[in-house]
């Protein structure tokens, strides 16, 4: 930990001078490309990425979101060369232009856990950075850059801008699709979170969401080749909006951790609660895991199947490869399982403290039906030692009535019978 503490120091310190370039490139030309914005959106932009994503990195550093986002700074800085009129700072500056858009859309698919869930998001984010690393440079090599007023292209193979035009077509028609499908996803997962979910996701959608609208229209915008000046009013405002995204995804993460200690408090709450208990470990699990990804599937010992808590049959081990199970009891076919997304990092945790409360509350509660049994045998014990000695007492009584005392009451006779016969002679 504390080598990763002073390699981030590091890192900071290397950010804070890559936020510095962009504005000093800005400063020292007056006819650079986009210099104003540069100057007032590049080292805030720089700085504001590389600063959150370090906090968040030393604060989790399994989640890569902090990775991400200190990489989006970067890149933005590196970005902001092409305001120099230097033609090899120019161009270094025009091929890093892209590639934070490709991390900032990996970061919104990648959130809250910084990994990404399934093939199909793995996909679409393979396939927006092949078109910010690959296609753009692509179209970069035949982009004859002093046609359009900017520094010589260094790298300029052949200045053929019907080549360069074609690529860019497919470079933005790519993208608009990309942009679309991760609006599809990100709306199911606005619709699917619940609570303090939604309160960790608000943040996010709302500043990295404006910025992806903005990319699209601007995207829409070239294809359709609309008036240039409303293309850079489009420009300028998403980059204005990118200095907020940070900010954002920190409130986002922070809320993240609060959502799930609010789970895993609600959870122990449940279980430590007899009435809410009463109708069942499981189903108080059930309710308190609402928004989450997991899922109690519980024994029906009849049919030897597990069923969640809507009675739904469910296969334990689950049949889909993104979902584990792990037993909230011991033994070869458990009472109780908990199931959940593998893909979610950001649950891992939660997993843990679900099973071990779960696990704790269950033996707890065997431990107490044992406890109870014993109580019962021990207290069936005491009853039949009283009712033996009841019996044993009565039986004395009756030996005592039907023997001793029969024969103690007949000698008693016997000798009256006997005094009566000696007529006072004692000898």
């Amino acid at each position: 930990m504390k080598s990763l503490r002073r390699a981030l120091i590091a890192l900071g310190a290397l950010g804070f001078l890559a936020g510095a370039v962009p504005l000093a490139a800005a400063l020292a030309t007056e006819t650079g490309h986009q210099r104003e914005l540069i100057a007032i959106t590049g080292p805030l932009i720089g700085w504001a990425f590389i600063g959150t994503g370090i906090f968040a990195w030393l604060r989790q550093p399994e989640n890569r979101l902090g990775a991400l986002m200190t990489a989006v700074g970067f890149s933005a800085c590196l970005a902001g060369l092409r305001v120099s009129t230097d033609s090899w700072v120019f161009v270094v500056g025009l091929l890093f232009i892209t590639s934070q858009w490709a991390l900032l859309y990996h970061m919104l698919l990648a959130f809250p856990g910084g990994t990404l869930r399934t093939t199909f998001e793995r996909v679409l984010v393979g396939a927006m950075y092949v078109n910010s690393i690959v296609l753009h440079p692509v179209q970069v090599l035949f982009l004859d850059t002093s046609r359009q007023g900017f520094p010589d292209n260094p790298l300029l193979i052949d200045a053929n801008p019907d080549l360069s035009l074609i690529l860019g077509r497919i470079r933005f028609w790519s993208a608009l699709v990309l942009i679309a499908a991760l609006a599809v996803i990100l709306a199911r997962r606005w619709m699917a979170a619940r609570g303090a979910q939604r309160q960790a996701l608000a943040p996010v959608l709302v500043s990295g969401g404006i910025v992806m609208v903005l990319l699209f229209v601007w995207y829409a915008g070239l294809l359709a080749e609309i008036d240039p000046d409303v293309i850079d009013g489009l420009e300028d405002a998403r980059y204005v909006v990118l200095a907020t995204v940070p900010f954002a995804f920190l409130a986002g993460l922070l809320r993240s951790r609060v959502a799930e200690a609010t789970a895993v408090s609600e959870i122990v709450a449940r279980l430590g609660d007899p009435n809410v208990r009463r109708g069942g470990v499981c189903h108080a699990l059930a309710d308190a895991l609402q928004g989450t990804s997991l899922e109690i599937a519980y024994l029906v010992p009849e049919e030897g199947v597990y069923v969640n808590d809507a009675g739904e049959r469910i296969e334990i081990p689950p049949a889909d490869p993104d979902r584990l199970s792990t037993p909230l009891e011991a033994g070869d076919q458990p009472g109780a399982v908990l199931t959940y997304d593998a893909t979610r990092e950001d649950e891992r945790e939660l997993v843990r403290a679900v099973a071990a409360a779960a696990t704790l509350t269950l033996e707890n509660e065997r431990l107490a039906a044992d406890l109870h049994a014993k109580v019962e045998e021990l207290s069936a014990s005491r009853a039949r030692i009283v009712e033996s000695g009841d019996a044993a007492r009565r039986r004395l009584e009756r030996d005592l009535h039907d023997g001793a005392q029969q024969r103690l009451v007949s000698l008693a006779l016997g000798l009256r019978i006997l005094a009566t016969r000696l007529d006072g002679d004692t000898e």
